[in-house]
């Protein structure tokens, strides 16, 4: 598991180094895969680590992109991986409560963050559908062993 969390952590940091012209860079498309494959806690010590290394290596003024939001995406990631809806919502109910409590969360129209609600409508039935897929035994999925021919098995 250490390997792992080093050898996707620098692919993390070789991956903010691409940057595609926007304000965001390829390491966010690599964030669930991390989650997936890791975990939510290693995906979560991964985004971490390399967010924090690439930081370090090259600072943006908007740091919190990085070092918070992608680490806490790998962790949402991995627990709707794992079927675990409940951690999900309660991180989007806080981040929700906390873009209310600001005043540009009253300002905004509610048009803003529609993206934002959507997910969070979809927060269970995401968790649903992945411990279906990833909770079923994998020879199940397979091919028969009868569906072959004698010299083939």
């Amino acid at each position: 598991m250490v390997a792992f969390v080093g050898v996707f952590a620098a692919l993390h940091v070789v991956l903010y180094f691409m940057s595609f012209g926007l304000w965001r860079n390829w390491a966010i498309y690599i964030e669930p895969i991390e989650g997936v494959v890791l975990g939510p806690w290693g995906g979560f010590l991964t985004a971490f680590i390399g967010s924090v290394v690439a930081r370090a290596v090259k600072p943006i003024d908007v740091w919190m992109f990085g070092i918070v939001a992608e680490p806490l995406g790998v962790l949402a990631a991995g627990f709707l991986a794992k079927g675990r809806w409940k951690p999900v919502l309660t991180v989007y109910a806080i981040m929700l409560a906390s873009y209310f409590a600001h005043p540009f969360g009253t300002w905004l129209p509610i048009w803003t963050i529609l993206d934002i609600l959507l997910a969070l409508a979809l927060i269970y039935p995401a968790a649903r559908l992945s411990k279906n897929l990833f909770g079923q035994n994998i020879k199940l999925l397979s091919t028969p062993q009868s569906s072959y021919p004698s010299w083939q098995r």
